[in-house]
């Protein structure tokens, strides 16, 4: 059975990395990627490729981990004084 973990506020974004190894821990906690991506609808091969890093985690991945993809944010480049 998959671990829930509630959403705290003000919780840290999680990098790319973590994302995958909770999908990783997701898949062995059902018994492997192909019985983890029946329970959730997607192609055993998308899930490998997500944990392996070559596709980027999708909706119906996202929320069996309860997460939500948040574009990045930019900020301005501090200018140098050339003093």
């Amino acid at each position: 059975m998959e671990r829930v973990v509630p959403r705290r506020r003000g919780a840290r974004p999680l990098t790319s990395m973590t994302v995958r190894e909770r999908l990783m821990h997701a898949c062995v906690g059902l018994g492997g990627q192909r019985a983890w991506a029946r329970v959730h609808a997607v192609a055993p091969s998308y899930v490998s490729a997500v944990i392996a890093g070559e596709a980027e985690p999708g909706p119906k991945i996202l929320e069996a981990l309860e997460l939500r993809r948040e574009e990045p944010t930019y900020r301005p480049v501090e200018e140098t004084s050339d003093e």
